[in-house]
């Protein structure tokens, strides 16, 4: 399964549209919500979401007063998706994150939600997006935490069949992984490390304002006690970053 097109393959969109469709999920309950709590004032707002998926985050950056967005995914069949439920302040363009190159301070705001993980140069990336964001702009974005893409994303068991530890390996090895997810066993992603994320964003002059490792909160567990292990190590690394005015 190729890296660029790993959401076009018609058995892998449906184990994740089969996913996205359940009550409690984590991106649901933990991550858009930290995501959203980074956001600046959204009135007039130039936006752009890269890694876009189905145009969820696209929808919600319109309604709630962004002047107009532009969603960029790799992904025809997401992008179909998107376009189905699209608005007219919407538009989306298909183009690897990898290659993407946009217009010098064209954007307020570049937002990007689990998408990023699977860039192979991060720092590369960052480098053109901070020439893209307008003084006083923002870049904000989730990826799957380090402690998650180091090593084979499941938990080890103990001898009763419980989840015994999250293991923690080659943390510091950075590159390409391959994951067990959703039932595919070679899943593609890019590991680095927190400082690598960080360090890549100040050597572009961005500003960090905010970095979290989101978990559930005790109200969610009550409610979904499923959610109780994502608190015993952070399932994504999320941050903002300011272009100076």
């Amino acid at each position: 399964m190729g890296e660029q097109h790993l959401y076009d393959d018609p058995k892998f969109f449906a184990a994740y549209d089969e996913m996205r469709s359940l009550n409690g999920t984590l991106n649901e309950i933990v991550e858009t919500p930290a995501l959203i709590s980074l956001l600046p004032a959204l009135d007039g707002v130039v936006a752009a979401d890269l890694g876009c998926g189905t145009g969820a985050m696209c929808r919600w950056l319109a309604e709630h007063g962004a002047a107009s967005v532009t969603g960029f995914d790799a992904s025809a069949r997401m992008l179909l998706r998107a376009r189905q439920e699209s608005q007219t302040n919407l538009r989306y363009e298909q183009i690897d994150l990898d290659l993407i190159e946009l217009p010098d301070a064209s954007f307020d705001l570049i937002i990007s939600g689990l998408a990023l993980h699977y860039v192979a140069d991060f720092s590369s990336l960052a480098r053109r997006l901070s020439r893209a964001i307008r003084p006083g702009g923002s870049f904000i974005f989730s990826v799957e935490h380090p402690i998650i893409t180091c090593h084979q994303r499941q938990w080890r068991l103990g001898t009763d069949g419980t989840r015994a530890d999250w293991p923690v390996d080659r943390y510091l090895d950075e590159g390409a992984r391959r994951m067990n997810w959703l039932g595919f066993p070679d899943v593609p992603r890019q590991h680095r490390t927190v400082a690598s994320y960080v360090n890549a964003l100040l050597d572009t002059g961005l500003v960090i304002r905010r970095l979290l490792e989101p978990g559930p909160s005790e109200d969610a567990i009550a409610k979904w006690p499923r959610l109780a292990d994502q608190r015993r190590r952070p399932p994504f690394l999320i941050i903002r970053a300011d272009r100076p005015g």
